[in-house]
């Protein structure tokens, strides 16, 4: 099981391992293939962010109304969606009723800038790391 984490636990996650459904070697979290291992993370965050930001701007260039997000207004908290969320709000902006913003029209908008010459070492190592581990405990 591949998850985000959270920095409060997931207590349906730590019934299913106390209850024997899943053992806990087979619990992974995206955290745990970033340097340092941050609180919280989301698997956004194994993204490069410059290419997430444009990204971002890309999926939304027509709501952001010539608006666009720059790396440097990102905050301090560790989730890049958080971060996000937190620059939309401080700019007054709603792209989603309830605030925030879609992460698959994001997604969708950075899988073509996502390829072996676009990521650095340090961003293939990290995903190498995720696809090793995810082998060693199937």
């Amino acid at each position: 099981m591949l998850h985000d984490r959270a920095s409060a636990p997931h207590q349906k996650l730590d019934d299913l391992i106390r209850q024997k459904l899943i053992e806990r070697k087979r619990v992974l979290d995206f955290s745990m293939f970033l340097d340092p291992v941050p609180n919280e993370a989301d698997i956004e965050d194994l993204l490069p962010a410059d290419a997430y930001i444009a990204a971002f701007n890309k999926a939304y260039s027509k709501e952001l109304n010539g608006v666009t997000l720059a790396i440097g207004e990102l905050g301090s908290q560790p989730r890049m969606v958080e971060r996000i969320n937190q620059w939309l709000k401080g700019k007054g902006i709603a792209l989603m009723k309830d605030g925030g913003f879609n992460h698959y029209r994001v997604a969708q908008a950075i899988l073509p800038a996502l390829t072996a010459t676009s990521l650095n070492t340090e961003e293939l190592a990290r995903f190498e790391r995720l696809f090793t581990r995810i082998a060693d405990v199937l």
